[in-house]
């Protein structure tokens, strides 16, 4: 069995693939079709919901999308029981990308510390251009620590 950065067996990610398990990547077109072993990709379909009313991709719809294909990866090297939040990220959008345009998101983990993660991720047009790309500081922390508000997956009430 394969081990990841963290020692211990990979996490299975298989539940998390298509939309992160977050509706609204779902909602502005991203699929994401592998999570595993430090690294994360998929593709993005723009929809109208992620564009501004000139029809390109609004700046901090980059951020949304590079955050959950970096969070993915560094999900699949915590051990169980564990989670990381981004604490910082830093995002540049070099070209355009318009609505429904065939988008590559990766994402991967750069270092893995005890307590910080560090991860990149970047956005190509399938010419292999990169439309955007970011870094992200992840803090590690103990999974559903008591008292803490949290969202529920999907939308669910």
């Amino acid at each position: 069995m394969s081990r990841s950065a963290s020692g211990v067996a990979p996490r299975d990610m298989h539940r998390h693939l298509g939309d992160g398990g977050m509706a609204l990547i779902g909602q502005l077109g991203a699929d994401f079709t592998t999570a595993g072993t430090g690294h994360a990709g998929g593709t993005w379909r723009p929809t109208n919901l992620a564009c501004n009313p000139r029809g390109g991709v609004q700046g901090g719809v980059f951020t949304v999308i590079l955050d959950a294909a970096m969070s993915l990866a560094v999900h699949s090297v915590l051990p169980p029981g564990e989670a990381a939040v981004s604490i910082d990220l830093r995002t540049s959008q070099p070209l355009p990308a318009e609505h429904d345009a065939r988008l590559q998101v990766s994402g991967d983990v750069i270092r893995l510390g005890a307590t910080v993660v560090f991860a990149a991720a970047t956005v190509t047009r399938t010419d292999g251009q990169t439309v955007a790309f970011g870094s992200g500081t992840f803090i590690r922390r103990a999974r559903n620590r008591q008292g803490e508000p949290r969202c529920e997956p999907n939308g669910a009430a």
